[in-house]
C-alpha cells in the first residue's frame, strides 16, 4: 500500500494520485480563489516529481529535523491517531516496523527527485533553526521563492505564532534498541 499511495511506484498509482490531487486543488481554488496554495503533507516528501508534473511552477519548503526526534514523534503520532481512526488494532511493534521501513524510501525518493525542482523553487530549513525564528525565516523563504504577499500574510502568521507561544516541543527518550534500529534503517540521514 505504501508503494502505491506514497512512493507511487507504478503508473496507475501515480495517475490516480495526481488525478485526486488536482481535483482537491481545484476545490480549494474554487473556495479560496486563484492564489498560491500551501500544502503540508510529510508524504509529499516522496512526491516531488509527481507534483512538478502537474504544477511545474510549484515551490517547495523542505523542513528537516533530527532523525531520532522524527522517529519518536512519528511513533507518538500513530499511537494517538490509530486508536481513533483505524478499523482494527495495530500493535506497537507493527507501527515501529512501519515507521522504520517507510522513512528511508520516502527520503531516498526525495533525494533523487529534488534535482527536478527548478532553481529558486526550493528552500531548506532545519526545524531546530526555525523554532523561535519563524517570521524571519518565513520572510526569507518568501523572498527566496519569489513569492509576493508576505506583508499581507504576516499578521496571520504572527497571530498563529502568538497563539502557540506557550507550546513546548515534545522531548523524547529512546531505548538503546530504538536508537540502534533508527541508525540501521536511517543511517544516511
Amino acid at each position: 500500500m505504501f508503494n502505491a499511495t506514497v512512493l507511487l511506484k507504478d503508473e496507475a498509482s501515480r495517475r490516480h494520485w495526481q488525478r485526486h490531487l488536482l481535483y482537491f486543488m481545484r476545490k480549494l481554488t474554487v473556495k479560496y480563489g486563484p492564489k498560491p496554495l500551501l500544502m503540508k503533507s510529510p508524504a509529499n516528501t516522496a512526491r516531488v516529481k509527481e507534483i512538478l508534473e502537474l504544477f511545474p511552477n510549484a515551490r517547495f519548503i523542505f523542513i528537516h529535523r533530527e532523525p531520532f526526534t522524527v522517529y519518536a514523534s512519528t511513533i507518538r503520532l500513530y499511537s494517538k491517531i490509530l486508536p481513533q481512526q483505524a478499523l482494527q488494532s495495530v500493535s506497537a511493534e507493527a507501527v515501529r516496523d512501519f515507521v522504520l521501513s517507510s522513512y528511508a524510501p520516502m527520503r531516498m525518493k526525495y533525494e533523487d527527485d529534488q534535482a527536478l525542482i527548478p532553481a529558486g523553487h526550493l528552500v531548506k530549513l532545519r526545524y531546530e533553526d526555525f523554532i523561535g525564528r519563524e517570521l524571519e525565516l518565513l520572510e526569507a523563504a518568501y523572498r527566496q521563492l519569489g513569492l509576493e504577499g508576505f506583508a499581507l500574510a504576516r499578521p496571520f502568521m504572527e497571530a498563529e505564532i502568538n497563539a502557540t507561544s506557550g507550546y513546548e516541543t515534545n522531548t523524547y527518550t529512546l531505548s538503546q534498541e530504538d536508537v540502534a534500529a533508527v541508525k540501521k534503517s536511517w543511517g544516511l540521514w
